[in-house]
């Protein structure tokens, strides 16, 4: 028996995603699909040949009404959660798909415009404001936990909900990303995290301009035109040099340049842990198209 899911198809600096809302089309608990044919759903519709075909899916749904909440004040609960196109298997949190996301579910109706709302992430609680004009997305990032690890002055690992490695190259244009990013994610410092997603990154040559990345993602091993969580490592890594590694209270703000497009990324202090506070990556998605897919393995 077939199954007939709608989606729409997004991307976000040239990061694409299928978007999916789970309760409707019927894949969240209340569904009578099990996690096996979940897996191999995300994994077929995400295939060039045999699907639509992107790098993965999203999904969005309403986990807690604002009357679940005390009298009725506790805002509602979003929950976003993203799965591997080469896989179907559910994947650490992703910032262009979040940006995505957003965009989806208010053009949808599903959350409320030019109003932040909360969601969960598969690393905790965020917040995300989608623009009046549907333009930009905002998304605060839970890393006030989170610390940058110094291997010296050009390398650098933090997890902002994906584990990121920062190297900071000279020739950024020129740089053979696939075998240095493969050389890094594979390397036994990250065996336990089962590898690491790559960040190359390059400072403008007069301190004025963006700050220009390329990316490898681990997984999938492509060098992909953006990457959300990558661009906010890459500001955070900048933010805790120019404090010293102390606190501080200035705010930052950070223009992150991929090859896809622009980011920006705010960082409101630096607490004495070394960790972060309102931390948001601001950046465009883009729909590409809708329509139905027929998944014939129901």
């Amino acid at each position: 028996m077939g199954k007939e899911i709608v989606f729409s198809k997004y991307h976000c600096n040239g990061v694409n995603c299928i978007l999916i809302n789970e309760a409707q089309e019927g894949l969240n608990e209340q569904g009578n699909l099990s996690a096996v044919k979940k897996e191999e759903l995300f994994r077929l519709i995400c295939d060039h040949n045999l699907g639509v075909g992107a790098l993965g899916v999203m999904t969005v749904c309403r986990v807690l009404k604002p009357e679940d909440g005390d009298g009725g004040r506790q805002p509602a609960i979003y929950a976003i959660k993203y799965y591997h196109g080469s896989n179907g298997k559910e994947g650490t949190f992703t910032g262009t798909g979040s940006i995505c996301c957003a965009h989806f579910a208010a053009n949808a109706g599903i959350v409320p415009i030019n109003q932040s709302f909360a969601f969960q992430g598969r690393d905790g609680i965020h917040k995300a404001l989608v623009e009046s004009n549907l333009d930009k997305a905002h998304v605060r990032f839970n890393v006030e936990t989170s610390t940058v690890k110094k291997y010296d002055d050009d390398n650098f690992f933090i997890n902002t909900g994906s584990p990121i490695h920062v190297q900071f190259v000279k020739g950024l244009a020129k740089l053979n990303v696939l075998e240095l990013g493969r050389k890094i994610c594979h390397s036994e410092q990250y065996s336990c995290l089962n590898g690491t997603n790559v960040i190359f990154a390059e400072n403008a040559l007069d301190g004025a301009g963006p700050i220009r990345i390329r990316s490898f993602f681990r997984g999938i091993e492509i060098e992909a035109l953006a990457c959300g969580t990558g661009s906010v490592a890459t500001a955070l890594v900048m933010a805790t040099n120019m404090c010293g590694g102390n606190a501080c209270e200035t705010k930052m703000e950070f223009e992150i340049e991929c090859k896809g497009g622009r980011f920006t990324v705010s960082v409101g202090s630096v607490n004495a842990q070394g960790g972060f506070i309102d931390v948001y990556l601001t950046g465009p998605a883009r729909k590409i198209c809708e329509g139905s897919y027929f998944y014939n393995n129901a």
